[in-house]
């Protein structure tokens, strides 16, 4: 999935705000609201995009929770820990452009993260919008709205037609949520009809 992510899809610049990092006194807990704003459910809105972090002081692993709000309302939702990477920031090249823990813990959770998970796409995006390919949204987004395909597939295929039209368009972005550097959600997209976000790709 990591592949794909930077070989099928143009990432979308943004601006993450949050205090400075590393903090001045890295013995002290950590709890910090990164945002940045995307019009991530197509209406030509921006949406609020929020990761925060929390933790006992910066050398300690992250609890992490991401939302996405729409004129205020909670759409998109999920939380984990670096427990288990904590260790990997150090390492050469697990993060790219950065140097050292510090460095490192730093552009994923601050800036990195939020940055990659929005992403606009494009007709280039082969894979996506091939009709022909099983891991397309065609065949994707029905198999994940397979309980609604079997009640309305007119609706479902409506929904995903016009989902295909706003992100080529460019009037609506996927999103892909990290897990961690390296593992991520699938890419979705949302559908209004459904009040949900879809996967849309599947390696």
């Amino acid at each position: 999935m990591k592949f794909m992510l930077v070989s099928a899809f143009f990432i979308l610049s943004a601006t993450a705000f949050a205090s400075p990092c590393p903090p001045n006194d890295t013995s002290k807990p950590v709890d910090e609201v990164i945002t940045r704003l995307a019009d991530v459910d197509g209406d030509g809105i921006q949406d609020k995009i929020e990761l925060h972090v929390k933790s006992k002081n910066f050398n300690s692993p992250f609890k992490w929770e991401l939302k996405i709000y729409s004129k205020g309302k909670t759409i998109y939702k999920k939380s984990g820990s670096n427990e288990r990477i904590e260790p990997f920031f150090a390492e050469q090249n697990y993060i790219s452009g950065c140097t050292g823990y510090t460095d490192c813990k730093c552009k994923w959770f601050f800036h990195d993260y939020l940055d990659q998970m929005v992403m606009k796409m494009s007709s280039d995006n082969v894979g996506v919008f091939d009709k022909t390919a099983p891991n397309s949204i065609y065949v994707i987004a029905k198999r994940y709205l397979s309980k609604e395909y079997t009640k309305n597939p007119k609706r479902v295929e409506e929904a995903i037609k016009n989902a295909v039209e706003r992100l080529l368009s460019g009037k609506a972005v996927a999103i892909q949520a990290f897990d961690e550097p390296e593992i991520t959600t699938l890419p979705m997209v949302w559908m209004p009809e459904f009040s949900r976000f879809v996967p849309i790709y599947e390696d």
